[in-house]
């Protein structure tokens, strides 16, 4: 909605975008936007093919989750700020898919992360975060699985646990910056910028329950270790850019 206002009202606007995927948001915004911040790895011809000007372009390395943590500060205790009740020594985080979003087609009623659920949670505490009280519902009432009720600080919960099982993306990647081992099983197309982090061996993904099973169960007995990823500053760059669409108008 804000780059259509700003462009009804003629304001200039940065965009910054970080899905290829998004079929109808991209058609109805990126052409309104007089500047597009997005990260290398998304193919420029494809934001030229929602109507995207090209010199309005700019890209960095990195994803948009970097922004997240510039000032992050890890919190050893949030287990027991949360007063979980956690009875193995291993703790998985599982985020369940976007089944209400556009982009996405699935059935809200049901989760991919279901069967994984009833596998794992006897070798390991399983905290879910669910999108939706309907979504909620799905896993209520499993012995060993704590449904957390947000707002939670995700952040520090991610850092602590062992492993990040998601069906969505934006946690997973939020999980790969913080070198939490992270499977991603989201049920629609790769997004590029999961790609960046399976290409940095910082993330995992497959849509087949047994090999998300069999990933898991191995990353709890040999997590991998620190992974060093040198990225731009996404937070300067948004402000230069801002500075200088202030400057001159555009």
């Amino acid at each position: 909605e804000l780059p259509r206002i700003s462009f009804g009202l003629g304001i200039p606007s940065l965009y910054v975008l970080d899905n290829e995927h998004a079929l109808a948001a991209n058609k109805l915004t990126l052409p309104l936007c007089d500047r597009i911040i997005t990260p290398k790895i998304i193919d420029i011809w494809k934001l030229m093919k929602f109507g995207a000007d090209p010199n309005s372009i700019i890209s960095y390395d990195g994803t948009s989750e970097l922004m997240h943590f510039k000032d992050f500060k890890y919190n050893d205790n949030i287990f027991d700020d949360l007063n979980l009740n956690l009875t193995h020594p291993k703790t998985i985080l599982m985020r369940p898919e976007p089944s209400l979003a556009s982009y996405l087609d699935a059935d809200c009623r049901k989760s991919v992360l279901s069967p994984i659920v009833d596998e794992l949670k006897n070798v390991a505490n399983i905290l879910i975060l669910p999108r939706f009280k309907e979504q909620a519902e799905i896993f209520e009432g499993i012995e060993g699985v704590s449904i957390l009720k947000p707002p939670v600080d995700t952040s520090n919960i991610m850092k602590k646990c062992d492993l990040v099982i998601g069906a969505g993306g934006t946690m997973n990647r939020e999980a790969a910056i913080l070198q939490t081992p992270v499977i991603s099983c989201y049920p629609g197309d790769t997004l590029s910028v999961d790609q960046y982090y399976i290409d940095k061996g910082l993330m995992y993904r497959s849509h087949d329950p047994d090999e998300v099973i069999h990933k898991a169960l191995e990353f709890i007995v040999n997590p991998h270790e620190k992974i060093d990823v040198k990225t731009d500053d996404l937070f300067q760059i948004i402000i230069d850019n801002l500075y200088d669409l202030a400057k001159n108008g555009k």
